[in-house]
C-alpha cells in the first residue's frame, strides 16, 4: 500500500498536527469506525499468512493509546479516492 503525507487543514492555535493518507480499496464510515478496535484487521482478528499482510491489528489501537494519554486528537476518514486519512493532533509543548 503507499503512502503520502499530506496536509488537508491547518491544525488549531497551539496544537501540531500530522496527516497520512494511504492508498487503497474505498472505505465506509461504518468500517473506518472498527480500525482502532485491537486485533482486528479488516474483517478478520487474527494475523494473515500472506507475509505481504502481516500484522495483528496493533497499529491503530496503539495510536489510540498515545493520543489519548497526551490529551490528542484522532480523526480517521475514508479518503475521497480509497484509502484511509489518519489525522493525529497533539497540544504543542
Amino acid at each position: 500500500m503507499g503512502r503520502r503525507h499530506h496536509r488537508h487543514r491547518p491544525p488549531r492555535p497551539g496544537r501540531v498536527q500530522l496527516t497520512v493518507t494511504s492508498t487503497g480499496p474505498c472505505l465506509t464510515p461504518e468500517s473506518v469506525a472498527t480500525f482502532t478496535e485491537p486485533f482486528l484487521r479488516g474483517r478478520a482478528r487474527t494475523a494473515q499468512a500472506d507475509p505481504a499482510r502481516r500484522g495483528h491489528g496493533l497499529g491503530l489501537a496503539i495510536v489510540v493509546a498515545v493520543t489519548d494519554t497526551h490529551h490528542g486528537e484522532l480523526r480517521l476518514t475514508p479518503a475521497p479516492t480509497g484509502g484511509l486519512r489518519v489525522t493525529f493532533g497533539l497540544p504543542a509543548r
